[in-house]
Parts: structure tokens; sequence; C-alpha cells
């Protein structure tokens, strides 16, 4: 009864190593899947985050750039009424340019 006993209990403890030896493995296989998920989330969300800022960088430049644009389209309008002399007063309604930017053109146009 003795031996069969030491024998029953030689097992238990090859079974409960083995069960303790399945547990720490499904749980590394756990962490590690996780860490791969949480690492693809990352990636992912990095991948979103810039794709969104290159979208809001050329809006923001197209913006800028259409606002230069209508800028120096007036100035150029601007530019060619003081060529013809026309008055100041004038081309401020005629361009909706500030008066202390038509005078700086008109300091152009004299050194012509």
């Amino acid at each position: 009864m003795k031996a069969f006993n030491l024998i029953k209990e030689a097992n238990s403890d090859e079974e409960t190593k083995h069960l303790i030896d399945l547990r720490h493995k499904s749980q590394l296989d756990f962490n590690s899947i996780t860490d791969e998920a949480r690492q693809e989330g990352l990636q992912e969300g990095i991948q979103v985050g810039e794709q969104r800022g290159i979208q809001i960088g050329e809006k923001r430049g197209e913006k800028r750039g259409e606002g230069r644009g209508r800028i120096q389209a007036l100035e150029t309008v601007a530019f060619q009424m003081l060529s013809m002399n026309m008055p100041i007063d004038t081309i401020i309604a005629a361009t909706g340019l500030e008066k202390s930017h038509i005078e700086e053109l008109a300091k152009k146009v004299n050194r012509q």
C-alpha cells in the first residue's frame, strides 16, 4: 500500500508539474499575442495619424496659397492703377487693399 501511495503521489506531482507548465506556456502565448496586437494597433494608429496630418497640412497649404494668390492679383491690379495715376481712394475701393499696402506699392511704381 505504501508503494502505491508513493507512485500515486509521484504521478500527481508529475501531473501538477505538467499542468503548471501548460499554464505557464498558455500565459506566455497570451502575452505574446497581446503584445503583437498592441504593436499592430499602435502602428495602425500612427499611420492613421500621419495620413490625417498630411490631409490637414495640404488643406492649410491650399488655403494659404489661394489667399496669397488673391493678394498678388489685387496687388497687380493696384500696381496697374497706380501706373495709370489713379487716386489711392479709387484703388482702395476697387481692390479692398489697405491704404498702407497701396502706398508701399506706390513707392515701387515711383522707382520705375
